[in-house]
């Protein structure tokens, strides 16, 4: 059976999980994928770690000085890009 062969309908269905795959395959999101992976490698994976810990670094820098709770663990091997915090609202009604 050729999902591709848009002049013959069948209507049969997949005796396994591929039945639940609906339409046709992806392709804008394959080939945007596929730039983005071009792009994550021409920059270098290296760089775009080092830039992110630098930003989160700038992050972490401002809430300290507003004395914001940082949650998120900054040592080394333990970071990412993700950095959590409780917002001013909430340490003024915390008890």
């Amino acid at each position: 059976m050729d999902e591709e062969d848009f002049f013959r309908i069948v209507l049969d269905l997949k005796p396994d999980a591929l039945r639940f795959e609906p339409g046709t395959m992806n392709v804008a999101g394959i080939y945007a994928l596929g730039a983005t992976l071009e792009l994550l490698l021409e920059v270098g994976i290296d760089n775009i770690h080092r830039r992110v810990l630098h930003i989160n670094d700038l992050l972490f820098q401002g809430l300290k000085e507003r004395n914001l709770p940082v949650l998120t663990p900054m040592a080394v091997g333990e970071r990412s890009g993700i950095l959590s915090f409780i917002p001013a609202f909430m340490v003024t009604s915390m008890p």
